[in-house]
């Protein structure tokens, strides 16, 4: 599937595949494991949201949306589940991963990104998986409905 960055270029089934893997998908997921946890009266959830669903960014309008829609929803389960079972959100920058190494090898794209990072690179898989570690410890225990940015500082700006 080819994913479209101009608003006007979106077909509806774009957007709905879009919406479907990223907030459907993770709300079905999560609805099983919450219901699971509160059975037990206890546990800690953890969503990968983004950074382009606070700032927009160059991702595809749809990924941006449904990533915001993301952000929302882990607010409400945090509310609706507390006290017994805290959810959170890990919401990374650019990360470099499998998918967009070719996108982030183009200068024009590397340059945008690192225009825009404080840290003055691009995130690491392990960033992210530092920060999903720490919201599913016991170290954040008074942490509940909140979106945690690993952007290397872009949403300082």
């Amino acid at each position: 599937m080819i994913i479209r960055t101009d608003p006007l270029d979106v077909t509806p089934e774009e957007w709905d595949t879009t919406f479907d893997v990223n907030v459907r998908g993770t709300f079905l997921v999560t609805q099983a494991v919450g219901r699971r946890m509160l059975a037990a009266d206890g546990g800690s959830i953890v969503t990968v949201t983004s950074l382009a669903g606070e700032r927009v960014t160059k991702a595809a309008i749809s990924y941006q949306a449904s990533k915001a829609a993301l952000i929302q929803l882990t607010r409400a389960l945090a509310v609706h589940w507390a006290p017994s079972v805290r959810v959170n959100a890990v919401a990374p920058g650019y990360v470099r991963t499998d998918l967009n190494v070719a996108w982030l090898s183009d200068e024009e794209n590397s340059g945008y990104v690192l225009g825009k990072t404080p840290l003055g690179r691009v995130g690491l898989p392990e960033d992210v998986a530092g920060a999903v570690r720490f919201l599913a410890s016991p170290a954040s225990s008074y942490v509940t409905g909140q979106n945690l940015r690993v952007d290397g500082g872009w949403s300082a700006l």
